[in-house]
């Protein structure tokens, strides 16, 4: 009954049963047999219980292994079927080892045949680091002297850019002059040619004053002629003297109106000489101003000559300005390269 009653405390379903058992058995204590009749009817009860339940956890526990151990079984061929594989996987891995195994050997020669390569190349770099060196400080020698040039022709560009001002400025007062000379010289041309015209004129005139003179003096000499024939003729017809004074009043008349005339046509003659003198010293002003417009073009054409040659003088110092960018360059160039050696 005592180990009946401890299965009984063992079983996880028959809480209440063993809570019961204990109280049957503290209520029995000091009883009879009927007591203990029931008591052991409770315990073989108790016991049925426990072996029915028994036999239901080992049944399900039973399961359980079928399950477990189909699921190893199943498990166990897969780790066959893997085992086959990583056989396979290890010959594979063997043969890659082997080849691994050769290339490295090869690696280790190209490896040490790059070795030596690269100690003739560090030897052959050093080299021309050496040189490079060489080179740079030559062309940072060269880069000075070209420094010292750029200044000097910079200012040199300076004073020719100064000078071209200058000479823009000289060369716009010469083409404002040479634009007034010019309108001068049009005015100027104009004018001779109305002078020359009315000189022309004053010719014509002067010619047919000239005429006129002769005709009155062939006409004086004319009366003078005929004068005398009349104080001949008096004397031989004997006329009265109130007639040869009177013919001689007329004569004298008319002789005094000639000279008048002759007089006239005379200052003419010297208006028109005046007129033609001035024409010739408008003339001479005509060929002063000719030769100041041919002064102010050559002077301009000096003036043009001199700014090409200061756009000459410039576009060489651009020229230098690009050569020392390009000398800077290639010292960069150089410095980069060595320190990409070193």
């Amino acid at each position: 009954v005592v180990d009946a009653v401890e299965e009984a405390h063992q079983v996880p379903e028959q809480g209440s049963a063993k809570a019961d058992a204990k109280a049957a058995l503290g209520g029995d204590i000091g009883m009879g047999g009927t007591g203990r009749i029931s008591l052991i009817d409770y315990a073989v009860d108790t016991l049925d219980a426990a072996l029915a339940n028994f036999r239901r956890n080992r049944a399900a526990a039973f399961e359980d292994f079928m399950a477990e151990f189909q699921a190893l079984q199943e498990q166990a061929t897969r780790v066959g079927q893997l085992l086959e594989l990583k056989d396979g996987e290890l010959m594979l891995l063997r043969e890659e080892r082997d080849d691994l195994q050769a290339a490295s050997e090869e690696a280790n020669s190209e490896l040490d045949r790059l070795q030596a390569a690269m100690n003739a190349k560090e030897e052959e770099a050093a080299q021309a680091v050496a040189g490079i060196k060489a080179k740079n400080k030559a062309l940072k020698q060269a880069l000075h002297e070209l420094q010292a040039e750029h200044k000097a022709l910079q200012m040199e560009c300076n004073r020719v850019r100064q000078e071209l001002e200058a000479s823009a400025v000289r060369q716009s007062e010469a083409d404002h002059r040479a634009g007034e000379l010019t309108a001068e010289v049009t005015r100027f041309r104009e004018e001779a040619a109305r002078f020359q015209g009315e000189a022309a004129k004053h010719e014509e005139t002067a010619s047919t004053a000239l005429m006129r003179r002769d005709a009155t003096q062939a006409e004086l000499s004319e009366l003078q002629k005929k004068f005398g024939e009349l104080q001949m003729s008096t004397a031989v017809d004997g006329k009265s003297q109130e007639y040869v004074v009177k013919s001689l009043e007329e004569a004298q008349e008319e002789r005094t109106a000639l000279r008048a005339k002759n007089l006239e046509l005379q200052r003419e003659v010297d208006d028109l000489r005046g007129v033609n003198l001035s024409q010739q010293a408008q003339l001479l002003d005509h060929q002063n101003t000719r030769l100041a417009l041919a002064e102010a073009e050559s002077k301009v054409s000096m003036a043009t000559a001199q700014a090409e040659h200061a756009k000459e003088v410039l576009a060489l110092g651009a020229k230098d300005q690009e050569l020392l960018e390009i000398v800077k360059t290639l010292l960069a160039d150089q410095e980069q390269l060595s320190k990409s050696l070193s």
